[in-house]
């Protein structure tokens, strides 16, 4: 069903009184609707996941560094004093095997 609505002064425009029009039109907002959202909720994620991986990188050469510093500190330590490194290493490795039989 249609009826004519005036629009301008020579043009004559169908109005479209369908129900199953106005529900084409809903269901093409919904659709455009929900493909904005998808693509919103994709760059939403790409953006945490950038800031998750800057971060991890971030702590793993915080950790490296920290590692490098104390192994550096162990080597020196052994070099100044091997025969106290090495008596440490035996009494740390019988006692991690005693407690290691004990399980």
């Amino acid at each position: 069903m249609s009826l004519l609505q005036n629009t301008s002064k020579n043009s004559i425009k169908p109005i479209n009184l369908d129900p199953s029009c106005e529900i084409s039109d809903d269901l093409k907002s919904i659709k455009d609707g929900s493909v904005d959202l998808a693509r919103h909720l994709k760059e939403d994620v790409v953006h945490i996941a950038e800031s998750v991986a800057a971060e991890g990188q971030h702590r793993y050469d915080d950790a490296k560094s920290f590692a490098g510093k104390y192994m550096k500190a162990i080597e020196n330590e052994v070099t100044e004093k091997p025969m106290q490194s090495v008596a440490l290493a035996i009494g740390a490795g019988a006692l991690l095997g005693l407690l290691l039989r004990r399980m």
